[in-house]
């Protein structure tokens, strides 16, 4: 099931798109451990044509069809390291993560721009089993500004204001009504 990115517009793919370019040239696009060390560039090219034109159901399929992630990756258990095959479903969790943080950077920078200090936390994705934490997220309104330099300076899965709060959460955020 796909996300319903509520704010979803030409204006708010071209802040997504203005935030993953400066990111890009940064050298700070988040590297997933599971994306093989030579497909990264692909990996990039792939977002920036989603944010651009598609979704991230979209940019989930390339990512599989085009086998840009391992196979197998370590983990460890009790202090022992061991190898483990990537979940079935690594292409869409990175997918979704990844393009909805893009669309939550640029739906704060179009609150911003618009003059509203807020942006309100929504589920975008209906999810089987949703956990406590993210059903009470819901509703809340944050700072636009706080959680766009959230987002720029934490790269990876966990944020300082936990939005989005973990992987398969199905929040996303929106423009105040």
């Amino acid at each position: 099931m796909a996300f319903n990115f509520a704010n979803l517009d030409e204006t708010v793919r071209g802040y997504m798109l203005e935030e993953f370019q400066t990111d890009r040239d940064n050298s700070t696009v988040y590297r997933s451990p599971r994306i093989k060390s030579d497909q990264f560039d692909n990996y990039l090219n792939l977002l920036e044509e989603s944010i651009q034109s598609e979704n991230e159901e979209v940019f989930g399929e390339e990512i599989r069809a085009r086998n840009i992630l391992n196979t197998h990756e370590t983990s460890t258990r009790h202090g022992t390291s061991f190898q483990k095959r990537v979940p079935h479903n690594a292409h869409i969790t990175l997918s979704e993560g990844e393009f909805n943080r893009y669309y939550i950077r640029g739906v704060c920078r179009h609150a911003i721009e618009q003059g509203s200090q807020n942006v309100e936390i929504y589920r975008a994705k209906e999810v089987s089993n949703p956990r406590t934490l993210s059903t009470q997220l819901i509703g809340n309104s944050l700072s636009a500004q706080a959680l766009l330099d959230d987002l720029r300076s934490n790269k990876a899965v966990d944020t300082c204001l936990g939005v989005p709060p973990r992987a398969n959460s199905g929040l996303s955020v929106r423009m105040n009504e």
